[in-house]
């Protein structure tokens, strides 16, 4: 299975954008994590 040049662009495109979504909400959900075991 070989892809083409577009399949390739739209693979690379997918992991740029869910690696930035992981790199914006992991630091609000170790935080809110954070605040969930001091507050109980």
């Amino acid at each position: 299975m070989i892809l083409t040049d577009p399949e390739w662009q739209a693979v690379l495109l997918s992991l740029k954008v869910s690696s930035l979504a992981v790199l914006f909400s992991l630091p609000f959900g170790i935080f809110f994590a954070w605040l969930l075991v001091r507050c109980t």
